[in-house]
């Protein structure tokens, strides 16, 4: 059975939190200064451990072959983690034909996130 847990950016202070007892909170309360993120259940091929809104890269299958290795951001999409192409991540078009089941990858690897690493969504990596 997968691990429920999360962490939560606090927006006022540029902070990420993995304590428990806050995330319960954020969690309980809504409040609106926090960005909560959940755990996938999933560990990088360095033993990290994989949450929406992390950044990273990774070797992907299409329909004709492997396509290569691309950078992605982690996010729960109708009740599934899926990993979404990083440019199609920030302009949110033709989603699911640029995502892919964090599952079907290859070789992951987090390389930061959306709140504390934005500028690896700029670079196109």
């Amino acid at each position: 059975m997968r691990e429920i847990k999360f962490r939560a950016w606090h927006n006022p202070h540029k902070e990420m939190i993995y304590n428990p007892n806050v995330c319960i909170v954020v969690l309980q309360q809504d409040l609106p200064e926090w960005d909560l993120m959940q755990y996938t259940g999933l560990k990088d091929k360095n033993g990290k451990e994989i949450y929406e809104g992390d950044i990273f890269t990774a070797g992907y299958w299409g329909t004709v072959g492997y396509y290569g290795e691309d950078t992605f951001v982690v996010e729960l999409e109708q009740g599934a983690f899926r990993g979404f192409m990083q440019e199609y991540h920030k302009n949110k078009k033709e989603r699911w034909s640029h995502s892919t089941p964090l599952y079907k990858l290859e070789n992951l690897e987090v390389i930061g996130n959306i709140y504390e690493n934005p500028e690896l969504l700029d670079k196109g990596l």
